[in-house]
C-alpha cells in the first residue's frame, strides 16, 4: 500500500479520535452531574414530589448583546466591573404542577437518550481500534472496513441529534420555570461542527464504497 496514503488515513484517524475525546470531555462533566443529581433525586421525589434538575441554558441580556447587566469586583484592583454570560449551568429544584404529561415523557426520553449517548461513545473507540488495526494490516478499502467507517459517520450525525433533543428539552423546562433577572432564556442552537464531521464522513466512505465497486467490476472485466 501506499505509505502516504496509509499516513494520511492514519492522520485523519487521530484527529478524529481527538475531536471526539475532546468533545466527551466537554459533555461528560454535565452528563454526570445531571446523572447524580437525577440519582440523589429520587428518595426527593418520592417524598415531596419534587426533583432537582440541572440545565445547561442559553441566555443573553434582556436590552440586548453588549449591555453588561451584571456588576462583579475585579479580584487584583478592587474594582467594581460590569458583565455579561452567554450561558448558565442551573441547578433547581422543579416540582411535579411544573410538568404536563408530554414534558414528562420528554424527560424519560431524555434519560433513555443519554443511556444511547453513553452506548455510542463507548462504540466508537472501538470502532476506531478496528478501523486503525485494517489499516495496518494493508486492508483499508474493504467492504467490512467501509461498513465500519459508515457506522462512525452515523454515530457522529446520532450524538448530535441527541444533543440537540436534549438541549431543547433544558430550553423548555427552563423556559417555563426559570427566570433570571436582566436575562431572557434563548431557544438551543446545536453546534453543527459534528453535524459536518458526521456528513464528511459518510461522504468519503460512500465515495470508497463506490471506487471499490468500480474496481471489482474491472477486475472482472479483466
Amino acid at each position: 500500500m501506499n505509505k502516504k496514503l496509509k499516513f494520511y488515513f492514519l492522520l485523519v484517524g487521530v484527529i478524529y479520535i481527538y475531536s471526539i475525546v475532546s468533545h466527551f470531555h466537554s459533555t461528560s462533566s454535565s452528563f454526570m452531574a445531571g446523572f447524580n443529581e437525577g440519582r440523589n433525586s429520587v428518595k426527593k421525589e418520592n417524598k415531596n414530589h419534587s426533583s432537582v434538575n440541572v440545565y445547561h441554558i442559553n441566555a443573553e441580556p434582556s436590552l440586548g448583546a453588549y449591555s453588561y447587566p451584571q456588576k462583579m469586583i475585579n479580584s487584583i484592583t478592587g474594582e467594581i466591573i460590569n458583565f455579561e454570560s452567554i450561558g448558565f449551568i442551573v441547578k433547581a429544584e422543579l416540582h411535579e404542577k411544573h410538568f404536563n404529561w408530554y414534558d414528562k415523557i420528554f424527560k424519560i426520553m431524555s434519560l433513555v437518550f443519554a443511556l444511547i449517548y453513553l452506548g455510542v461513545f463507548i462504540a466508537i473507540p472501538i470502532y476506531m481500534f478496528n478501523i486503525i488495526q485494517s489499516v495496518q494490516n494493508n486492508r483499508i478499502f474493504d467492504m467490512k472496513n467501509l461498513k465500519r467507517i459508515k457506522w462512525l459517520g452515523k454515530f457522529v450525525i446520532i450524538l448530535f441529534l441527541i444533543e440537540t433533543f436534549i438541549g431543547q428539552f433544558d430550553y423548555r423546562m427552563a423556559l417555563n420555570t426559570i427566570k433570571i433577572e436582566g436575562y431572557a432564556i434563548q431557544p438551543y442552537v446545536p453546534e453543527v461542527s459534528m453535524l459536518m464531521l458526521g456528513g464528511v464522513i459518510l461522504l468519503l466512505s460512500e465515495m470508497f464504497s463506490i471506487a471499490l465497486n468500480m474496481k471489482e467490476e474491472q477486475d472482472l472485466t479483466i
